[in-house]
């Protein structure tokens, strides 16, 4: 599928020790065939190495932001931070330990972009 499309996407990952995967989910957006995107990383208290890695990966990208709660909000109130950073026009969100497939974007920025009257989407996934 092609879009024409321009619309930020904004993508919201929060972790709480997630290092052991987090490069490979982060590497997933990077690999979008559609570019215009943000990730907000927002890292949960973790106690490993995923704020050292998310933080590695934003100084070499401008679309990747990394903010840390104070205390471990869990998954729900992460989430919650992370949209509350959003500009984008269309928002989604991903986990640590996930890897979208190139055209994730592209295919959902196409779909919604001809179809105005949805305001939610879902998809599949494929188990690795």
């Amino acid at each position: 599928m092609c879009t024409d499309s321009s619309a930020l996407v904004s993508i919201v990952l929060p972790v709480y020790n997630g290092a052991r995967f987090l490069a490979e989910s982060i590497e997933s957006c990077l690999a979008q065939t559609y570019e215009n995107w943000e990730l907000i990383i927002v890292n949960d208290c973790s106690t490993d190495t995923s704020l050292d890695i998310a933080k590695d990966f934003a100084s070499k990208d401008t679309r990747i932001h990394v903010y840390s709660n104070e205390i471990n909000k869990k998954l729900p109130a992460s989430l919650n931070e992370g949209f509350r950073h959003a500009r984008g026009k269309y928002y989604t969100w991903t986990s640590h330990d996930n890897r979208f497939h190139p055209d994730f974007l592209r295919v959902y920025v196409d779909y919604l972009d001809h179809n105005p009257s949805i305001g939610f989407l879902a998809g599949s996934y494929q188990a690795i």
